[in-house]
């Protein structure tokens, strides 16, 4: 079986610099920075602006659905959900046991703002890729992370056959 991962324990160094989990905690950090000073200038997080562009695309969604493509858990989202309704940004109703959420008009507006800004992050984040490196790098994240996407569409598990005695 090919090794992936260096284990060479004479160059610890470079087993360091080449370690998935290393290499990616350095480029999350580099994206943070990268749309900190968005975020700042309109007091929002990258889970809100998240939720927000998720709500825009998804009206009415159900708040466990929600969690589910924003990739949070229950309590998390739910504690972020108040916050962003107390400062106008989301509406909430109930719907059975659902509870369904919309943007409020503000949202809508400061998506509208902010986008131009966060594209313009994201590519100070991919500036050191070509085009190319770009698409292949979105490509492998997304698959490595199991986000489906226009990169990724996982492979689907067949929906198992009930057997029949005998």
């Amino acid at each position: 079986m090919e090794k992936r991962v260096s284990q060479d324990l004479n160059d610890p160094i470079r087993t360091l610099y080449e370690s998935p989990g290393y290499l990616i905690r350095v480029a999350r950090q580099k994206a943070v920075a990268c749309f900190e000073p968005v975020a700042a200038r309109h007091r929002i997080t990258a889970q809100q602006y998240a939720i927000m562009r998720v709500v825009s695309a998804y009206p009415d969604i159900d708040q466990n659905d929600l969690g589910e493509r924003v990739s949070l858990d229950g309590s998390t989202l739910s504690e972020i959900v108040v916050r962003m309704e107390r400062r106008g940004l989301l509406g909430r109703r109930a719907d059975g046991r659902y509870r369904r959420l919309t943007l409020t008009a503000e949202a809508g507006a400061l998506l509208g703002q902010i986008h131009p800004e966060v594209t313009q992050s994201l590519e100070r984040l991919l500036e050191p890729l070509t085009a190319r490196e770009s698409e292949r790098f979105l490509q492998l994240l997304s698959k490595l992370t199991g986000v489906e996407n226009r990169f990724n569409t996982p492979r689907r598990r067949r929906p198992r056959v009930p057997r029949t005695p005998g």
